[in-house]
């Protein structure tokens, strides 16, 4: 493997990483903004924050996912070493799909005693009306991510196919 292929597959991984926790900030600047000010006076605030995070996300995927060469060759990361190879067995799907795997294993565990916490909560009221429940915004919040953790792992052979697809 070329440092560059290494430097590559960093990216990539630490992409997937930001990308997914950027993902997640979006839903908690609506719940920051609305208990912040209240009422509907902050929109243009949140519609500034929203466009941020976007942007941030489509960088990240399009220079981070996609093109991470880019970033290798105008940093000249694969220059500072003098080995030419270094001799490692593994392919560079195996590399992120193992990475897609633990990074949302994380996220998994990270969001599964919240999700649980949340639903038991919800059964607690007296009455089962979504619109009643306070903290509605997390409780979906915990769902999608949790939702969206099993998806990743289950379906990491996939996601890293896409991934490299541009590669070749």
């Amino acid at each position: 493997m070329k440092p560059s292929s290494l430097w590559i597959i960093l990216i990539r991984i630490i992409s997937v990483n930001i990308i997914l926790g950027a993902i997640f900030q979006i839903p908690q600047t609506f719940t920051y903004a609305s208990s912040l000010y209240g009422n509907d006076r902050n929109m243009p605030l949140v519609l500034v924050l929203l466009i941020f995070w976007i942007g941030f996300i489509f960088f990240l995927y399009r220079f981070g996912i996609l093109f991470p060469d880019k970033i290798v060759k105008l940093m000249k990361l694969d220059t500072r070493f003098k080995e030419e190879k270094f001799q490692f067995d593994i392919n560079q799907k195996s590399m992120i799909q193992a990475s897609i795997i633990v990074i949302s294993g994380l996220l998994f565990m990270d969001n599964f005693v919240s999700t649980i916490q949340e639903l038991i909560i919800f059964t607690q009221q007296t009455s089962y009306e979504l619109r009643e429940y306070p903290n509605l915004a997390i409780l979906i919040g915990c769902l999608l991510k949790t939702s969206f953790a099993y998806f990743l792992i289950f379906n990491s052979t996939k996601i890293a196919d896409y991934i490299l697809k541009n590669e070749e």
